[in-house]
């Protein structure tokens, strides 16, 4: 599985599996952040890479997403099952199989015989914190 589709799978079952919305992916092998958005149901699936301009779509079918990433015409099959995911992928005819804990991702490659790891990131705040009232104690105040 080519690096660009391998983050994207990762995106996809972190989203699936946890529910939180990342805005970005780092992958640990690559050093370097992928930044990501998009959609992801539990009946479909349309999310865009835009370090690499280029989107993955799909949809629940008998128990496995169906995806497509169109930048690489790369068919991919993704199952989920509690934390962990398996999957083909259809132009390779390689499988490959994770497990996600949080934000961590690790996906093990047949194609290559090897693991790979992202951390999804959730977006940053563009607010500060509002200010805490401070709140003198009655007890230090002079008579």
């Amino acid at each position: 599985m080519s690096p660009g589709v391998r983050a994207m799978v990762a995106y996809v079952a972190s989203r699936l599996i946890t529910g939180a919305e990342p805005s970005s992916v780092y992958d640990l092998s690559a050093g370097r952040h992928r930044s990501m958005a998009g959609t992801v149901t539990s009946t479909s699936v349309n999310v865009y890479d835009y370090s690499e301009n280029c989107q993955m779509t799909g949809h629940m079918s008998h128990g496995a997403y169906r995806l497509f990433h169109q930048g690489e015409g790369v068919h991919v099959l993704l199952e989920i099952d509690g934390e962990s995911f398996r999957g083909y992928e259809q132009n390779a005819g390689r499988y490959f199989g994770g497990v996600v804990r949080g934000a961590r991702i690790s996906i093990r490659d047949a194609s290559d015989l090897r693991t790979y790891a992202y951390w999804c990131e959730a977006p940053q705040c563009s607010q500060m914190a509002e200010p805490k009232e401070v709140v003198a104690d009655s007890k230090d105040e002079e008579p």
